[in-house]
């Protein structure tokens, strides 16, 4: 569940990762569905302070990056996950809309293999100069910082700097 209760977010064992929400019935109702590799269970799920960002630990030792977009927050340029369809149409995992109110709704960023054992901690955190990180701490004894604000749906996830031996 995200920090404001209005999400509730489930991985899967199958490689799926679904994102629900209450609707206005108080009914669970889903909002998006990603499958970003296939038999690639989710084994932890950290979403960012601001709700923005989702990042998820896989059985294959890598980190998945998500964010909430909304056409009021981000730019024209960072959308381009919507090439090619009409306002109102739905993208993957955009909720549809009439074309008279922002779509809103989850994107894949990305993946990166991190690890070369289990990842045993995945957190998010706001440095003094108020950007957003995420590190990931694995059983391999590596520490890696990743660049949340750099990373785009455009250039994948990016990295802070070379991982870290602990």
């Amino acid at each position: 569940c995200d920090k404001s209760g209005s999400f509730v977010i489930v991985g899967c064992k199958s490689g799926h990762l679904r994102i629900l929400r209450w609707g206005k019935t108080k009914d669970l109702g889903e909002v998006a569905c990603f499958r970003v590799h296939p038999n690639v269970a989710y084994t932890r799920l950290c979403v960012s302070p601001d709700g923005a960002f989702l990042a998820c630990a896989d059985s294959d030792n890598c980190v998945s990056l998500f964010r909430f977009i909304s056409d009021e927050t981000v730019s024209a340029d960072e959308m381009q996950v919507n090439r090619g369809k009409e306002k109102g149409e739905p993208g993957p995992g955009l909720e549809p809309s009439d074309g008279s109110d922002p779509r809103n709704g989850w994107t894949y960023i990305g993946r990166y293999k991190s690890h070369n054992k289990e990842i045993t901690g995945l957190d998010f955190n706001i440095v003094t100069s108020g950007q957003l990180r995420l590190i990931s701490v694995g059983a391999d004894s590596r520490i890696v910082g990743y660049d949340v604000d750099g990373s785009s749906i455009v250039d994948g996830i990016k990295l802070l700097n070379t991982p870290v031996r602990a």
